[in-house]
């Protein structure tokens, strides 16, 4: 018999039963039922619920007015002003959210921290002092009147909690000691308005306090059989996959679900406002299935306004296509197809016909290089103009502008079975585009991953998400139809290729040797601390390259120093001075199997190269690389790296902050195969910045992956004055027009936020001697936005002068790229940059 872990109780047990955290049980069995009827039923529901939402928000605002009255007298406009500010950053920030437990003190920073946000908001804006003065007297006598109303309402909430009028239906899934203490908990303690009715799960107990009322598999007929108001997820004798199953399939109950985090004893209970403590235990309550959010009807709403607006504008474009696809082939203008739509349900999706008349598109999986196309087919599959009819599905109520794509019939039936979780796409509408779609996953790509990128989707949805995937699906399209593809232009011959050198790498087989690659340049005050921790690597079958560009100080001579005491370390030397060469002549002189680059100004941990060859020897990963961890040694560096390691920063670039395992498009720094960096040509040395993200993008168009692992920390000595940050990131935006129209399909939004913003600086700066007001709200956005992350990030910026350098340095970021980017497209003047080709002479020296 085989045994399986039993975390916190100890015991073994039959391997076809789980045992979760905190659960005893020993052995399998069928549950002791209660009968649902068994249990009483509550008067109080979800309402109550809905109710105290509207009682917080009461109190709140006649705590506001009532501090107007007493310290103006009467309520002007900037008073009015003031505290619709500030009930809509209550209201956003989650302050008159239904919690489990109430406890004022918790809440006082952010409560105080919304009242006084919209006063710096207003200082700009109010002219009349008088009023601005009202306000700012006005400011702490608001706080203390709301902290005191929450501290009546709470009292007040909890009291009727406590007298059951304010409670709530609870069912616990999980029969094991957490679940049992939490019924403990919740009989108990009734000021959290949780009334325990039964337990839910698949084994034997007699011990418990409460009836078991079936097995996990039940729960949609004992929620709706038993008036359920709150589910708690208290581990138990299903695994977690099973569970997430059963909890999909609920998700159009009127249920509001929490979960016990795994080892909340040990502290793994995230910090956020959907955390609540039952008297020491941890519950996260799970978001609301996006049928059931109030914004959701929206959804319905926007797709019927957008196709109105967009079904006239496109009837001319309608008609030369219906033409085109008349007369380039026989048979009829649109090609209709049966679909899996939501909920299973059957529906006819139009498309302009692309193909000659067959009989097999029913089954046939891809046809993307059918040879039966048509001549204006081809145009439309590559410009996705032939989903332009799904705009009538849309109108119809049959598919939405964005949600998972739908499938035929004989595929989804197969999927269902073979594919995790595919079932669970068509919980909601099917869409024309997706989050699935923008990340590139369509054709013939990983259906797994599609099916995890749609029901994220799904569980992640927000209005804000449709309008996102609808932007990045309008500039795919932009892309596809600007790029060409072509094959490589370099092919650059694969083997080993040993140059002369003083490095002695005898008894190191070239399967195990790694070539460590340091390009550096005026960096004695840095480089030996580099080769300090690349020489203290665990892996110590290294071939270390230092690649000089023709430093003005003593770089070259500390090298040689160290490659005097360890034959390891070899100087190579660049005159021309650009990193992309130095990365090519050391790819050239490499030895190894492996190639890890190494930034001359950086730190690596012990096992950074045995943890990269690790990943790399699976096979699956064309490049791997880690976090980068700024480093500051001065008030301003310390702020730098602060804003470098914010997403307000740096947006999605995840090896700034990422702290999970995952697939990425840019890795910095990073390992490689010898091999795969030689068959794409290596570094373009046409390229002065933004070198290494088109090797990336170069490297992905070659059917590579590239994997991100935080345990691969970098510690990198960013720049240390904004003056020298400014001109960096200035060089990244000009940089960056140049890779864009080399690789028009490597853009993504990300990359036009900051000349966004510096256009829009730009208009509102033209706009302030005719509309200051306008010209001020054009601004005001990204300052309140500048604000809020400088104060979510002051405490990584160590230091009264370094916190107060924090927006500086976030502007210089984002203005420089923004400015950067658009000197760059207006230098070109308009015509296309480069080619494909990267024609260098080190790759001479590469394929021999």
């Amino acid at each position: 018999m085989t045994l399986v872990w039993a975390p916190l109780a100890g015991t073994a047990v039959p391997d076809d039963t789980y045992i979760g955290p905190g659960l005893e049980v020993a052995a399998a069995a069928p549950p002791r039922r209660a009968p649902i009827d068994a249990v009483g039923r509550s008067d109080a529901g979800i309402g109550w619920r809905r109710a105290v939402p509207v009682v917080l928000a009461g109190s709140d605002l006649l705590a506001l007015g009532a501090a107007m009255q007493l310290t103006a007298g009467h309520l002007g406009g900037a008073a009015w002003i003031y505290a619709s500010l500030v009930l809509a950053l209550l209201a956003v920030g989650g302050a008159f959210r239904h919690r489990l437990s109430l406890r004022l003190a918790d809440e006082i920073p952010s409560l105080v921290g919304c009242l006084t946000l919209p006063l710096v908001a207003l200082l700009p804006l109010l002219e009349d002092r008088s009023e601005l003065l009202e306000v700012v007297h006005a400011v702490p006598v608001a706080a203390l009147l709301v902290l005191a109303g929450r501290a009546v309402s709470y009292a007040a909430i909890r009291a009727a909690r406590a007298r059951h009028r304010l409670s709530e239906r609870t069912l616990i899934v999980g029969a094991g000691r957490v679940a049992v203490d939490l019924a403990h908990v919740l009989l108990t303690h009734r000021e959290y308005g949780l009334m325990p009715v039964g337990f839910l799960d698949g084994f034997r107990n007699d011990g418990l306090p409460l009836p078991l009322l079936g097995d996990v598999h039940e729960l949609d007929q004992v929620l709706r059989g038993s008036n359920i108001q709150t589910v708690i997820i208290a581990f138990g004798s299903r695994r977690d996959p099973d569970m997430v199953k059963v909890l999909r399939a609920c998700d159009r109950a009127e249920t509001n679900v929490h979960v016990v985090p795994r080892f909340f004893e040990l502290g793994a209970a995230p910090q956020s406002k959907n955390v609540d403590s039952l008297w020491g235990i941890p519950v996260v309550q799970l978001r609301r299935a996006a049928l059931r959010s109030r914004t959701w009807r929206l959804k319905r709403i926007f797709d019927l306004v957008v196709v109105s607006l967009l079904l006239p504008v496109t009837a001319p474009l309608f008609a030369l296509i219906a033409l085109g696809v008349r007369f380039t082939s026989p048979g009829p203008i649109f090609f209709r197809q049966k679909r899996v739509g939501q909920g299973g349900r059957l529906i006819e999706v139009l498309k302009f016909r692309t193909l000659h008349v067959n009989d097999d598109s029913d089954t046939t999986w891809s046809v993307t290089d059918d040879y039966r196309q048509t001549v204006i087919g081809r145009f439309l599959r590559k410009s996705s103009l032939d989903e332009l009819p799904q705009l009538i599905n849309v109108l119809r109520g049959d598919m939405s502008l964005v949600g998972p794509r739908p499938e035929r019939p004989h595929f989804v039936s197969r999927f269902d079975a073979e594919i995790p979780a595919y079932e669970a796409r068509h919980r909601v509408p099917v869409g024309m585009t997706g989050w699935a779609q923008i990340h590139g996953l369509r054709g013939d790509t990983s259906l797994e991953e599609r099916a995890r990128f749609d029901n994220n989707y799904i569980e992640n949805w927000s209005l804000w998400g449709d309008l996102v995937i609808l932007a990045r699906t309008f500039t795919a399209v932009l892309r596809d139809l600007a790029s060409k593809r072509r094959p490589a232009d370099v092919a650059v011959a694969e083997g080993e290729h040993h140059e002369p050198g003083s490095g002695d790498m005898t008894g190191f087989a070239r399967e195990d040797l790694v070539t460590v690659v340091i390009p550096a340049r005026n960096e004695e005050g840095f480089i030996g601390r580099c080769l300090e921790s690349v020489l203290a690597q665990s892996h110590r079958a290294l071939e270390v390259i230092v690649v000089d560009g023709d430093s003005a100080d003593r770089t070259a001579d500390v090298v040689s120093e160290y490659a005097e005491d360890d034959p390891r370390v070899r100087l190579l030397r660049n005159e021309r001075a650009i990193i992309p060469v130095s990365m090519n002549l050391a790819l050239a002189a490499a030895r190894g199997k492996w190639l890890v680059r190494i930034d001359a100004h950086a730190a690596i941990p012990p096992d950074y190269v045995s943890t990269a060859v690790s990943h790399l020897s699976t096979g699956e990963w064309g490049g791997v690389g880690g976090r980068k961890d700024g480093v500051g040694q001065t008030p301003s560096g310390r702020a730098i790296a602060a804003a470098m390691g914010s997403r307000f920063g740096v947006g999605n670039s995840t090896y700034h902050y990422g702290t999970h395992i995952q697939v990425v498009e840019h890795i910095p720094f990073g390992a490689y195969p010898v091999s795969v960096a030689r068959s794409i040509g290596g570094w373009n040395e046409e390229l002065r910045v933004n070198q290494d993200f088109e090797f990336d993008y170069r490297l992905r168009q070659a059917g590579h992956k590239l994997l991100f692992d935080p345990a691969l920390v970098i510690r990198w000595h960013s720049r240390q004055s904004l003056r020298d940050f400014f001109g960096q990131y200035h060089r990244y935006g000009r940089g960056k027009v140049v890779v864009i129209r080399r690789h028009p399909r490597s853009v993504r939004l990300r990359h036009l936020m900051a000349p966004g913003l510096v256009l829009m600086w730009a208009v509102a700066l033209a706009l302030l001697p005719v509309a200051p007001i306008l010209s001020g709200l054009m601004v005001l956005p990204y300052a309140g936005a500048l604000s809020l992350a400088s104060m979510a990030n002051a405490r990584q910026a160590r230091g009264l002068v370094a916190k107060l350098c924090l927006p500086l340095a976030f502007l210089s970021m984002h203005a420089a790229w923004g400015i950067g980017f658009w000197q760059g497209l207006l230098r070109s003047g308009g015509n296309r940059v480069g080619t494909e080709r990267v024609d260098t002479s080190a790759q001479v020296a590469v394929s021999g």
